[in-house]
């Protein structure tokens, strides 16, 4: 059975009644090594990551160099897990909610427990958090320092870089080698990052404590300056401040209660304006198993719900319903993450050649898991276009035209730059 966090059971009652049962939204996986887990990508439409990778991936930085992707590879300061030197992992597990997008892998050693919780805001689209956190098991064991088991790099195939530490952050400035079409756009692609990861962590590491039994690495990105990147995370470090004494005095909370909690209802907005949940009614009720697929798309103040009957049973009743039902969610997530609920940054889109005035545009555009997989061939490479199209738009269009019309708006931006392109190519 799994030992869901106090954080996590806080939102529980809101995500059920949007998702269904727990287990439709928070999966489980146990694993001996790092080969043998494959882990849903967090992201926010602005930032995303695939939790096993150096990398991190930002609004859709085109690459055409050092790496296969066609998005640009940044650097990730949470490309870790925690290492107590001295003492080996008795149990390793991670669950994924795929209600608002947070990862948590536990660690067991003996005495002690190790909770590393980390998400992308989706109320703040410039930050990541990570969050580490001793349960302490046995009287005996007072303390445990950790390192990360994988030390953080800042060099990359795709960006020129810089990296400065000041006042126990680290200050990285990227620019890409090469930009995508220098006939079209007006200057090279940066990424500034401030982070609370620094050098020291991978020498000395943390020192956790009964009295101070965690630690928060908050991240923010931005593409357009570290002014940008630093109002952000000052931003989201005042929410911590707040609220970090009322998160000190719960155990296995496993994320910073503030922060965390505006993650949670800004997913929760999300779901309650469009999804697709399954129901199964049981023997008891119709004499055999029905599987019903509904429809549900916030109209006003109510509710519309439509019902229809799938062909047929599986044969293995509730627990293929389950199955499905989980499956159902976690393709929605993928969807929906690749969007972003509040644009930080936008660009001017030059026109070509002529007097057309620039456009404005905040979203660039995302395939299924393109974003935070940007790195993996197997995962689209980053394509954008046709992926687009097909397999998001006519789902996206029907429960949540919002996103759709950020997507529209990507493509007459980007339009005339692809009708120049494909004319200067023979296409």
């Amino acid at each position: 059975m799994m030992h869901i966090p106090d954080s996590w059971l806080e939102y529980g009652f809101e995500f059920s009644n949007l998702l269904g049962p727990t287990e439709n939204f928070i999966i489980e996986q146990c694993t001996r090594s790092d080969n043998d887990i494959l882990l849903p990508n967090l992201c926010n439409g602005y930032i995303g990551m695939d939790l096993t990778t150096p990398w991190l991936f930002l609004d859709g930085i085109y690459s055409g160099t050092g790496s296969d992707s066609h998005r640009a590879s940044i650097p990730s300061p949470v490309c870790w897990l925690p290492e107590v030197e001295g003492m080996t992992c008795l149990r390793r597990y991670t669950l994924f909610h795929f209600g608002m997008g947070v990862c948590l892998d536990v660690q067991t050693f003996n005495g002690f427990d190790l909770y590393t919780s980390t998400f992308v805001s989706r109320a703040r689209p410039h930050l990541i958090v990570r969050c580490v956190e001793a349960v302490f098991l046995e009287s005996h064991t007072t303390s445990v320092v950790f390192k990360p088991n994988r030390k953080v790099d800042w060099e990359t195939p795709d960006f020129a870089t810089t990296v400065k530490e000041a006042n126990a952050r680290s200050y990285f400035t990227g620019q890409v080698y090469q930009m995508e079409d220098a006939h079209l756009l007006p200057h090279m692609d940066s990424v500034y990052m401030i982070s609370q990861v620094v050098s020291d962590f991978n020498v000395n590491g943390i020192l956790l404590t009964r009295s101070r039994p965690s630690v928060t690495f908050l991240t923010t990105l931005s593409r357009c300056g570290h002014s940008d990147a630093l109002e952000a995370f000052e931003s989201g470090r005042l929410t911590f401040r707040y609220t970090h004494e009322f998160a000190a005095l719960s155990v296995q909370l496993s994320s910073p209660v503030g922060l965390l909690t505006e993650n949670a209802e800004a997913w929760l907005r999300t779901w309650s304006a469009g999804r697709i949940v399954l129901t199964t009614d049981s023997p008891a009720t119709h004499g055999r198993n029905e599987n019903w697929e509904v429809l549900v798309n916030k109209s006003g103040d109510s509710d519309s719900v439509t019902s229809c009957e799938l062909p047929q049973s599986t044969g293995e009743g509730v627990r293929s319903a389950f199955s499905l039902s989980r499956c159902l969610i976690a393709a929605q997530y993928a969807l929906l993450a690749s969007f972003p609920d509040v644009i930080p940054d936008y660009l001017m889109i030059p026109q070509g050649e002529g007097s057309a005035q620039p456009l404005k545009c905040g979203f660039f555009g995302l395939s299924p898991s393109g974003l935070g997989r940007g790195s993996n061939e197997q995962d689209y490479q980053g394509h954008v276009f046709w992926d687009m199209d097909i397999w998001m738009l006519p789902w996206v269009s029907l429960l949540h035209p919002n996103f759709s019309e950020l997507a529209f708006d990507y493509r007459h931006a980007t339009l005339r730059n692809a009708e120049l392109r494909a004319k200067r190519e023979g296409l």
